[in-house]
């Protein structure tokens, strides 16, 4: 129970680091990448001003649940209110492009389904690393939340 969110069922921040030591690992031995995501979720504010905060909650779990469905081998993080890091093993990078891609359908299917005015929508960035022994988490994520931000100005057009 500690190492996971309350409200949405993901991996906490303290979650996370203990498994990023048996993903690093896996990694250095196998010889194989490593994905890391950061997501934030698109006008959360905006839909608690308007909607209230428990369909803000709702957002925030819809955003948990399609993370975690599209993740079969992925880690799901509950990095902070809205914000999400995904981890985990890949073959390659087509391996990453092919589950931002099925994320991006499920988003889809969900709105659809919900058919509510308050929609799901997220910004991301990820990147596939080499990993070794002086690979630092906190590095990677920092870089692929610059990517994230860069994702979502674009999507504002700016």
């Amino acid at each position: 129970m500690y190492i996971h969110d309350s409200l949405t069922g993901a991996y906490n921040r303290f979650g996370m680091e203990r498994f990023y030591a048996e993903v690093k690992r896996k990694c250095i031995m196998s010889h194989i990448p490593m994905m890391v995501s950061f997501v934030d979720l698109d006008h959360l504010k905006q839909i608690n001003d308007e909607y209230g905060h428990e369909e803000g909650d709702r957002i925030i779990s819809a955003a948990a649940e399609v993370l975690q469905k599209c993740s079969e081998k992925y880690y799901v993080v509950r990095y902070g209110g809205d914000e999400y890091v995904i981890l985990g093993t890949v073959a390659d990078e087509k391996e990453a492009d092919r589950y931002w891609i099925k994320v991006q359908a499920a988003i889809e299917a969900y709105n659809k389904e919900m058919n509510k005015p308050a929609r799901l929508e997220l910004s991301y960035g990820y990147r596939v690393f080499q990993v070794d022994h002086k690979t630092r988490l906190e590095e990677c994520i920092r870089l692929v939340d610059n990517d994230m931000y860069k994702n979502k100005n674009r999507k504002r057009g700016k």
